[in-house]
């Protein structure tokens, strides 16, 4: 993709490049990976904003992330949170109306083993659940994504912070 969101990908002509073919996207689609393809509902460029408690969504469209438990083909959305005081953070899914993934990672676009916090893989009967300890206005991104292509739909994602341990000998 170039700088101004315009889609080019290379045409084969005798087992080279033989053109390059440019494209700007329309109105509800932007370019990802040198193609243009519907906007998903939100990515890593625009994150839903997540608060503690419940977050209804949707996941619908192509998958763009993976985390290390699950692959990339489901749709998945995209939040950014940012700890309200220290503690320990529970990010979980209910009421999914397919098999969901949760992962968690301190940066949103970094894929690597390194960026990763957690990561969950539910079922039917178990919802997945998350659990990482934060500082106060540390910033991470919950992808709430689904285990496979059918895998995809409604959803709430509930945050809540547990109550603080106390310290060893108290």
């Amino acid at each position: 993709c170039t700088d101004d969101g315009i889609a080019e990908s290379c045409m084969a002509v005798a087992g080279g490049c033989g053109a390059w073919q440019r494209e700007e996207c329309q109105e509800g689609f932007s370019c990802f990976e040198g193609q243009c393809r519907e906007e998903p509902a939100s990515w890593c460029g625009q994150p839903f904003i997540a608060q503690l408690g419940e977050q209804q969504g949707t996941t619908s469209g192509m998958g763009l992330y993976q985390g290390r438990c699950r692959n990339r083909d489901a749709a998945e959305n995209v939040y950014r949170f940012v700890a309200p005081e220290a503690g320990v953070f529970s990010f979980r899914t209910s009421a999914a109306a397919f098999v969901p993934v949760l992962y968690a990672r301190r940066v949103c676009d970094d894929g690597t083993e390194a960026a990763q916090l957690a990561c969950a893989v539910g079922s039917r009967a178990v919802a997945p659940e998350l659990r990482i300890r934060l500082n106060a206005d540390q910033e991470i991104y919950v992808f709430v994504d689904g285990r496979g292509p059918p895998h995809m739909g409604d959803y709430t994602l509930n945050i809540a912070k547990f109550a603080d341990l106390p310290a060893l000998g108290e």
